[in-house]
């Protein structure tokens, strides 16, 4: 995808990073609620 990645790796990429982060707060919300729930 990224022109640059062979360069540095993909999650040093600041888009990569903040979409990373945004999965990484869906998951856990998701595993708080699932757990909650239970």
């Amino acid at each position: 995808m990224a022109s640059c990645s062979n360069s540095r790796a993909p999650w040093m990429e600041p888009q990569f990073s903040w979409w990373a982060l945004q999965r990484r707060v869906e998951l856990t919300m998701e595993i708080i609620v699932a757990i909650l729930a239970v």
